[in-house]
């Protein structure tokens, strides 16, 4: 960091020094003019439905399949329609754990068996929070929806899940 002891202009001179050492400190910070922004990640929707006692509940995910989709997940999103989510596909059951990290939703976190039963949810996840949110036993998918949409649609643990990726749900037009 380059620290001014004095306020007296700079000179023609100086100027001439200091312009090619500034922006050769900006390039050679990895960054550049044109650096994206983070952005969230678009994958295409496929229907999940959510089975309680109350009757079938109809989301629109999206998947995310592969380490860096499920990396990712929702950072850097700032809104989501309340109807949507994301599905988080870990192929073999196990034991898994979550955090918000770059995650500006509040955001409940729904755990999947394979069969699609659903283990545990935690509710109202705290933005850019880096604790661990963990599953309470092994499961294939987490599912992810706006924070109180499983307490306002009544969905808890023992409830299904049906989507395609657990071989319950045939893809739906």
């Amino acid at each position: 960091m380059l620290v001014f002891q004095s306020l007296r202009p700079i000179s023609s001179a100086m100027k001439f020094f200091l312009l090619p050492l500034a922006v050769g400190l900006f390039l050679g910070s990895g960054l550049s003019p044109a650096q994206d922004i983070p952005r969230p990640q678009r994958l295409p929707l496929t229907p999940l439905v959510i089975e309680t006692a109350d009757g079938s509940h109809r989301f629109e995910v999206m998947v995310a399949k592969t380490t860096p989709e499920r990396t990712k997940g929702l950072m850097f999103r700032h809104k989501m329609a309340g109807d949507h989510g994301m599905l988080f596909d870990y192929g073999r059951p196990h034991k898994i754990a979550m955090w918000m990290k770059n995650t500006y939703l509040s955001l409940d976190m729904v755990f999947i068996r394979a069969d699609g039963t659903i283990v545990n949810i935690v509710a109202h996840n705290k933005p850019r929070s880096l604790r661990s949110v963990p599953s309470d036993g092994p499961v294939a998918a987490s599912l992810e929806l706006m924070a109180g949409t499983t307490e306002r649609l009544g969905i808890k643990a023992g409830d299904v899940v049906r989507h395609a990726i657990l071989g319950n749900l045939e893809p739906l037009p």
